[in-house]
């Protein structure tokens, strides 16, 4: 078996898995030929960490895919370093759903929160649409000044009073889930 580390909280799958600050900092950490680097948000039960590269591919960094990017954030790295990654399509990790860095705006149903961002993307404000608008979904908050507009997945905001002034003649059948778009001027 090859050295675990994990950043961030502790995914708990191995006695011997180890906390780093990075993949170089596990590269100066590892005692195997490789390493594996582990997410804790990631569901393993199918996956096989006794995996190696063929000869061709050990000087590679393998990032395996999630159900939403390229890169789920689970990689085995060749001890040595490497300067290339192969994208894996094999095996699709499953990300969990968690409401880390998720802000709503609106009450919504229907939304898949294990969405991540790419690990390559510079930090940004992600904001998810809706049945109404380019924005008005959650909000996954990622440390970033820069904003992107992500159009799935989208979520469904329920009907709600609040911000509404409806007058008495309008009919009881108004669909008041709809809101302006967040990046709009008031």
């Amino acid at each position: 078996m090859f050295d675990v580390f994990y950043i961030g909280k502790k995914p708990e799958l191995f006695p011997h898995e180890q906390p780093v600050d990075s993949i170089d900092h596990a590269l100066g950490q590892s005692k195997t030929r490789f390493f594996w680097i582990v997410n804790y948000l990631a569901d393993y039960s199918n996956f096989d960490f006794l995996w190696e590269p063929s000869p061709w591919q050990a000087h590679q960094r393998h990032a395996w895919p999630s159900q939403h990017q390229k890169d789920s954030g689970t990689y085995l790295v060749p001890a040595a370093g490497y300067k290339e990654t192969n994208y894996r399509q094999d095996t699709v990790i499953v990300r969990l759903p968690t409401d880390q860095n998720w802000r709503t705006p609106y009450e919504v149903s229907d939304f898949d929160y294990s969405w991540h961002p790419d690990p390559s993307d510079p930090p940004m404000t992600y904001y998810f649409g809706t049945q109404w608008q380019r924005t008005g979904g959650p909000i996954y908050y990622n440390g970033g000044p820069n904003i992107k507009i992500v159009s799935l997945p989208r979520a469904t905001v329920l009907p709600s009073d609040q911000h509404w002034n409806v007058p008495s003649i309008v009919s009881n059948n108004f669909d008041r889930s709809w809101h302006p778009d967040l990046l709009d001027l008031p």
